[in-house]
């Protein structure tokens, strides 16, 4: 695999680095369900795993250890996100510490993706001796994302795979986008749009969840009130929403004001700190480019 790879100055110039979307599509084929494994601590990816066949491929992201205790026996890949220093996992020195759950001969190696143009790969050579490939993003991503916010990885890899009419079942794991006690979700994603997305995806059969969920509220209400029209039952659960949201919003006004002098304390904390070596590298690169 060459150590070219394209920067965020070289946006656009191959949509999929590696390997044309042929290419891609005969990778991915060959097996039967691809299920992509959020990084989510209520899940249980022991049961998820008995419940497809040996030839299903799992999709991991990053910071596998947050899933995963010991090596993954089945087929697997590792999707490893790019932000604007390279590959978060290089960045962060966790190469060493993500590979270690992937020792046996069905792990395909690491997928490189970016989603974004400030976003830029890492080179092969900088994934401790994996087998890497490219896959650029950010083309497709443009025009298909709130423009105020980014992806997250497994919604930029749901929306590839279905460009890419994959013949395996698409399934998703654990993608909840809830915060939990140990792991933050991250605000520059916009979880209320792939919530739906994912939804309306659902509802087509283009995806399914590994969770076995039971009724939807829409469902139950639906039963409740046969004679109800959707457009009806939605309405009111849009107007409950809305003055819950009011309530919600309000209390989230009042905490903000009761955290003023925290906040300003945490502020100056964050001043004095040194800066890390991400804000120096950028430092760097801005006085180059002036």
């Amino acid at each position: 695999m060459s150590d070219n790879y394209p920067g965020a100055a070289q946006s656009g110039s191959d949509r999929f680095h590696t390997q044309s979307a042929e290419g891609w599509q005969a990778f991915f084929d060959r097996y039967s369900h691809i299920v992509l494994v959020a990084n989510s601590e209520a899940l249980d990816l022991q049961t998820i795993r008995t419940e497809y066949p040996d030839d299903a491929l799992f999709v991991f992201f990053n910071k596998v250890y947050k899933v995963l205790d010991d090596s993954f026996p089945g087929h697997a890949i590792l999707v490893a996100r790019s932000g604007m220093m390279g590959a978060n996992i290089v960045h962060r020195r966790e190469v060493a510490d993500v590979l270690k759950f992937f020792t046996t001969d069905k792990f395909l190696g690491i997928l490189n993706i970016r989603t974004a143009p400030e976003e830029r790969f890492s080179p092969a050579s900088a994934f401790n001796g994996a087998k890497v490939l490219h896959g650029d993003l950010e083309p497709l991503m443009a025009g298909y994302y709130p423009p105020d916010k980014i992806p997250t990885s497994g919604f930029a890899l749901v929306a590839w795979m279905k460009q890419l009419q994959l013949k395996p079942k698409i399934v998703l794991a654990g993608f909840s986008g809830k915060r939990s006690a140990r792991w933050k979700v991250f605000d520059v994603h916009d979880w209320t749009f792939e919530r739906i997305y994912f939804r309306l995806l659902a509802q087509r059969g283009a995806i399914t969840s590994a969770e076995h969920a039971g009724p939807s509220r829409f469902d139950m209400l639906n039963r409740h009130f046969p004679d109800a029209k959707d457009g009806e039952i939605q309405a009111a659960i849009n107007e409950a929403l809305a003055t819950r949201l009011d309530h919600a919003l309000t209390l989230i006004d009042g905490l903000m004001s009761l955290t003023k002098w925290q906040r300003a304390l945490d502020q100056a904390f964050r001043k004095a700190r040194p800066k890390t070596r991400k804000q120096r590298a950028l430092d760097r690169q801005a006085k180059q480019a002036s």
